[in-house]
Formats: structure tokens, C-alpha cells, sequence
């Protein structure tokens, strides 16, 4: 594999390949890490169903957006 932009195509057949990539971890990308960073890792590229039924989508809050940057601001 050997490219790690930290991003994932949209492409099925793209995407397939980069999980087999990592999951076989076919350069040694994971080599000489912590235990459960590959774990972490994965979940986090490829995130499961249970995790991505905890998430939200962001959007375009128009006129409200410095509204918004400030709430986000404001969080400690």
C-alpha cells in the first residue's frame, strides 16, 4: 500500500481493497505499535455499524454558522 492520506475512497472496490490492505497488513504498517492501536486504527478508518449509529452529520447552518462557531467554541 504504501499511501497513507489518512482518507478513504468512495469507491466500493477502492475502499475493499484499502481494508484488505490494512487488515492483512500487508507492509507492516502496524509493526512495533502498541496492542490495540491497529484496533483502533481500523475502527476508526473502517468504523463499525454500532459506531456510526452514534454519530451525526453535520451541515451548512447558513446565516446561523457564527452561531453555531461559537457553541462549538465554547465547549470545554
Amino acid at each position: 500500500m504504501g499511501e497513507y492520506a489518512g482518507c478513504l475512497s468512495p469507491v466500493a472496490a477502492a475502499y475493499d481493497e484499502l481494508y484488505e490492505g490494512y487488515e492483512t497488513d500487508e507492509d507492516g504498517m502496524f509493526e512495533g505499535t502498541p496492542e490495540g492501536w491497529k484496533e483502533m486504527f481500523m475502527e476508526t478508518m473502517f468504523p463499525s455499524a454500532a459506531t456510526l449509529n452514534r454519530c451525526g452529520v453535520m451541515k451548512d447552518f447558513g446565516a446561523g454558522r457564527t452561531a453555531v462557531t461559537e457553541m462549538w467554541g465554547n465547549i470545554q
